[in-house]
């Protein structure tokens, strides 16, 4: 934590950060049933009405403070990419809304049987940019990590890959221990025969292995993702080819999604993906309404945000964890705007690089004709020099033929 101290926010930079929280909406424009017209009084008193509501309240940085409060009066919306506030929205008893979501991410239709305790996939993390971690298991077996990310940080694919072998070691220790407890059943049933046939004991079957995704949405995209302008979301197949041509299927399979790419897309149809990526990405009204118009379910989901303006025991008990992200943060942050500028510049000098490259292959081009040319000087120097031979070849016959044209006159 002594890093981050170092780092300390501005009034400016937590009033930005603050915007990050809550960010500022036209309000006008929603629909009325999403419009909150509450004075600041009002807003006040409710805060002041429980003690340690209050309390946590005062503990807040006043630019926190004037954030909170104008989302309460109806004048910012919520970044629900916070691990509290999609933790809100998407809880156990709403698990309806994350299988819909996952679905439309996933390209079929999914139903979640259990959630698994982050902590058993985490051995030895120190300290990530991810601001909240979501397993869940499927009906088919198969398991879902959802990674949510609100930093421009990398998500790298060995990170992916480490997570995924995460998940599948504790599958397979699941696996085993069932296995255990079926031959456990097994031994006992044949320990109370006297005779007869005795029952084998089961051996682990690999083929019980259920695939294991792993899913990155990001709210902030790297360079990489960039250079895929009109894709937003990208996701592995579930082959290995290799060398030879040879295909096997993998168990571990990849979706990563760039929020930001989706915001620069035009989206005409508005698929239910689509609206989706809306709701988790966008606090325009015009989004809202699109959304809305299309997909009418969706206004429960908007419905409960608004309910936490007048909720504000609920929302302080959300918001200091999220603002301890957004402080811890500030310093990753920096790094992210340098990695950026980075990336601009490695971008800019491999631009540089490609036109010297290219005014290279025109230089040598022009030394090439340039060559030629010479060559065919040369060829045309030697083609004039026999000429003037025999251009003097033929001045010599001529003088001798008019000598002796000369004789036979004198004669």
């Amino acid at each position: 934590m002594i890093i981050y101290k170092k780092w300390a926010l501005s009034p400016d930079e937590k009033a930005l950060y603050g915007m990050k929280l809550f960010p500022h909406i036209d309000a006008a424009q929603l629909p009325l049933k999403l419009q909150s017209k509450r004075l600041r009084e009002e807003v006040m008193t409710d805060i002041r009405s429980d003690p340690e509501t209050y309390q946590a309240f005062e503990q807040l940085d006043k630019e926190y403070q004037e954030a909170l409060i104008e989302f309460c009066m109806g004048n910012r919306g919520m970044n629900i990419l916070y691990d509290p506030f999609f933790k809100k929205i998407f809880r156990k008893e709403k698990i309806e809304r994350l299988e819909r979501l996952l679905s439309q991410i996933m390209g079929e239709k999914v139903r979640i049987v259990t959630d698994v305790p982050y902590e058993i996939t985490r051995r030895s993390e120190d300290s990530s940019f991810m601001i909240m971690d979501m397993l869940v298991q499927l009906a088919d077996g198969a398991y879902v990590n959802l990674e949510i990310q609100r930093l421009t940080h990398d998500f790298p694919f060995e990170r992916a890959e480490c997570y995924s072998s995460d998940i599948m070691v504790y599958q397979y220790d699941q696996l085993n221990m069932e296995l255990r407890e079926q031959n456990r059943r097994i031994q006992e049933k044949n320990a109370q025969k006297n005779a007869g046939k005795r029952e084998s004991v089961l051996h682990f079957d690999y083929h019980k292995m259920r695939p294991v995704y792993v899913i990155a949405l990001m709210n902030s995209g790297t360079q990489k993702f960039r250079r895929f302008p009109n894709d937003y979301i990208h996701r592995s197949e579930p082959v290995i080819r290799f060398d030879t041509g040879l295909e096997e299927k993998t168990l571990k399979r990849y979706i990563y999604i760039s929020l930001d790419n989706f915001r620069k897309l035009e989206h005409n149809e508005l698929t239910e993906l689509e609206a989706w990526m809306y709701f988790l990405a966008s606090d325009k009204p015009e989004d809202i309404r699109r959304v809305i118009d299309k997909y009418p379910e969706f206004a429960e989901y908007y419905e409960e945000i608004i309910r936490f303006r007048y909720n504000p025991k609920e929302l302080m008990m959300m918001v200091p964890e999220a603002i301890r992200m957004l402080d811890e943060g500030s310093f990753l942050s920096m790094v992210d705007r340098m990695q950026a500028e980075l990336d601009a510049q490695a971008d800019l000098l491999e631009q540089r690089t490609q036109e010297l490259m290219k005014t290279e292959k025109e230089l040598e081009q022009l030394r090439n004709e340039r060559m030629e040319l010479k060559g065919k000087n040369t060829e045309l120097k030697g083609e004039n020099t026999e000429l003037k031979g025999e251009n003097t070849e033929l001045k010599g016959e001529n003088t001798e033929l008019r000598k002796k044209l000369a004789a036979l006159k004198t004669k």
